[in-house]
């Protein structure tokens, strides 16, 4: 009896690309409406090519800076373990058959889900 398998699939990708193109978008606007004015777009453009890393982006639209990096490391734990749970669900054999694959989209979304919302949860730290 094998324990892991892989279970990713066409939707988990469809699922990834559609949150991410969203927060992307999303980023780009909460950085263009907060971000400092000094070196304006290239701060902008880094913040939003960021969102990918999640939480962190919050850190770049601040340039790093000590106490909006260090917010930023605090959500890691949180936003990184609801990805890891999201990602483990997939490869894990699930003991029941008929909804397993509902289940492993679901999982995966709401993984996806919480490590995007720490961008906007950190922007709110660096823009306050």
């Amino acid at each position: 009896m094998r324990f892991f398998e892989n279970n990713f699939g066409r939707r988990h990708v469809y699922v990834f690309m559609a949150m991410w193109l969203a927060f992307t978008v999303l980023t780009y606007l909460g950085a263009d409406a907060g971000a400092d004015k000094s070196e304006h777009s290239q701060r902008v453009w880094k913040t939003t090519a960021s969102a990918i890393t999640g939480p962190i982006a919050g850190a770049v639209v601040r340039d790093f800076q000590g106490c909006c990096l260090g917010f930023s490391i605090s959500l890691l734990p949180f936003c990184g373990g609801a990805l890891l749970i999201g990602a483990l669900v997939q490869v894990i054999r699930l003991p029941f058959g008929t909804f397993s694959g509902a289940v492993r989209v679901t999982a995966w979304s709401l993984g996806l889900l919480l490590w995007f919302l720490g961008i906007p949860v950190s922007f709110l730290h660096a823009f306050s």
